[in-house]
């Protein structure tokens, strides 16, 4: 809670809490803190599920209150299931076929993944054939270089690691946390002008 109260007071109104494939166990605990975070920010932010990879971890997460699903790729099921149950979605694409069979399934959004190895000008290129698609750069993006990716026609953009490093966090950096999502609320505030 404490480190989404850090982002809330830069500005940020979008919280993604991650599933992890690799330690199934941890399920529960993601979706207690989907709920927790929901009745604790009360509507004053979104709050959804990232990693959503099967139909059953979705309805739990829109079950725990999540209002947008995020996945690292593009699963028809999945789409049209969060879609029926009113959820925005945001599939995971590399390629502009991914991208676009993303969109033709429903998705709101289409997360261009991993957008720091893919870089501003790959997006640019990207959304001159396919300007109808809304895509949000996720992975590797900081205050340093959202608003590039801004720039270049992201709609939007997704940052993990750089607003929830672990070791800031063990170690109660919260002052370093919340200028970070300071700067990047700025950085998008610029590329936006």
């Amino acid at each position: 809670l404490r480190l989404v109260q850090c982002w809330q007071k830069a500005g940020i109104r979008l919280a993604e809490v991650a599933f992890d494939p690799s330690r199934p166990e941890r399920d529960q605990t993601v979706l207690k803190t989907i709920e927790l975070l929901c009745r604790q920010t009360k509507g004053s932010m979104i709050i959804g599920a990232g990693t959503v990879i099967s139909e059953e971890k979705l309805k739990a997460a829109h079950k725990s209150g999540a209002a947008f699903m995020v996945a690292p790729n593009v699963n028809k099921k999945i789409i049209k299931k969060a879609n029926q149950l009113d959820m925005v979605t945001l599939p995971g694409a590399f390629s502009p076929t991914e991208m676009e069979k993303a969109y033709e399934a429903g998705a709101d959004f289409v997360k261009v993944f991993p957008a720091s190895v893919l870089t501003p000008a790959y997006i640019r290129a990207v959304t001159n054939s396919l300007s109808q698609i809304p895509l949000v750069a996720v992975g590797g993006v900081s205050s340093q270089n959202a608003g590039d990716f801004l720039k270049a026609g992201s709609c939007a953009v997704g940052v993990g690691g750089r607003l929830a490093n672990k070791d800031m966090i063990r170690q109660g950096q919260w002052n370093q946390i919340e200028q970070e999502a300071v700067d990047l609320v700025n950085a998008v505030g610029n590329a936006e002008r």
